[in-house]
C-alpha cells in the first residue's frame, strides 16, 4: 500500500495534495517552477520517543542553465516550521537566528543538478509525547533565480505531513544511537559526519549519553556532543548524566557544565 496513514489524515483532518511514495518516503511535493521542482519527504513516517525527527529537502534543476536560492544562515534560518500537536494544538516554533559564524545559505545549483538536505526538526521543535502529529514546513526569501536574472519564486511551502511517534522503545533507541555514532565515524566528508552527529545530539535521552561521549572524542564533533549532553542534562540533572559517561574526564565534564549554565542562561537553543 503505498500510504499506511490515510485513517490518521483523516482523523486529524489534514488534507495532503501530492503524495506519493518512494523508497519507503512519503514525498509532499511544494507547487513551485515545474522546471525546478522542489519536494519534501519525512524521513521516517514513524518514529519511537526521542527518536531524530527529519525532513528531506529536494531542489532539482531541470533547466539548460544554473540557478541560485537562499536558505538563510547556516542554510537553516528561512525554515519556518508549524506543527500540529496530538491534541489538535498548532505550534509555531521559534525560528532559527541568524548571527555568528557559518555558511550564508547561498546556494549555487548547476543545470540538471539536484540538491539535497536532511533538516533535523527537532532544532525547531520537540517531540515530547507519543501520538499523530502534522509538520508543515515554509522557506521564505528563496530568491530562486536563473543565472540569466529570471526569478522563479521566493516562498515555497510543503503541505502537511503526518508523523507517528510511537511510546518509547529503549532497545530502539540504542539501535538509533550506535547507528548515528557509527554514520558520524565513517561517512565520507565532514557534512555528513556533522549531519549524523547533530541528530545525535537531539537524543534527549540519556540512553544517548554514552554514545555522545563518543562522539566528543571525534575531530570538529566535540561541540555537538557537549551541546547534546548539556540538554539531557538540562532535563534530567548533571550529575545524572556525568555518572553516564564511564570514564572519568574533567574537561567534558567541564565543558558540559558550561553548556548546561549557557543553557539555563538563554543562550543556547530554548530546547531540553
Amino acid at each position: 500500500m503505498c500510504s499506511p496513514y490515510m485513517s490518521l489524515r483523516s482523523a486529524l483532518g489534514l488534507v495532503l495534495v501530492v503524495g506519493s511514495c518512494l523508497w519507503g518516503l512519503t514525498i509532499y511535493a511544494a507547487p513551485t517552477e515545474s522546471a525546478v521542482p522542489i519536494s519534501f519527504a519525512l524521513q521516517k513516517p514513524s518514529v519511537t520517543l526521542h527518536e531524530p525527527v527529519s525532513v528531506e529537502l529536494t531542489i532539482e534543476n531541470s533547466l539548460a542553465e544554473p540557478v541560485t536560492f537562499e536558505l538563510g544562515f547556516q542554510e537553516k534560518a528561512n525554515y519556518h516550521f508549524t506543527v500540529t500537536a496530538p491534541d489538535g494544538s498548532l505550534v509555531s516554533p521559534q525560528d532559527i537566528s541568524e548571527g555568528g559564524f557559518g555558511a550564508t545559505g547561498h546556494v549555487s545549483l548547476e543545470a540538471g543538478g539536484k540538491f539535497e538536505r536532511k533538516v533535523l526538526v527537532n532544532e525547531w521543535y520537540e517531540f515530547s509525547k507519543a501520538g499523530t502529529y502534522g509538520i508543515r514546513i515554509r522557506i521564505t526569501g528563496l530568491t530562486l533565480r536563473t543565472a540569466s536574472g529570471t526569478l522563479l519564486g521566493n516562498e515555497v511551502s510543503s503541505q502537511q505531513m503526518v508523523l507517528e511517534v510511537e511510546p518509547a522503545d529503549p532497545a530502539r533507541l540504542v539501535e538509533v544511537c550506535q547507528n548515528l555514532l557509527e554514520s558520524a565515524r565513517t561517512s565520507r566528508g565532514y557534512a555528513k559526519q556533522a549531519e549524523a552527529g547533530l541528530a545525535l545530539s537531539f537524543i534527549l535521552d540519556p540512553v544517548a549519553v554514552p554514545y555522545l561521549v563518543k562522539l566528543a572524542k571525534m575531530r570538529g564533533l566535540d561541540d555537538l556532543s557537549v551541546a547534546g549532553l548539556a540538554r539531557i542534562a538540562n532535563r534530567a540533572g548533571i550529575d545524572e548524566v556525568i555518572s553516564k559517561f564511564g570514564t572519568e574526564d574533567p574537561e567534558l565534564e567541564q565543558s558540559v557544565r558550561n553548556a548546561l549554565d549557557c543553557l539555563k542562561r538563554g543562550c543556547g537553543p530554548p530546547i531540553g
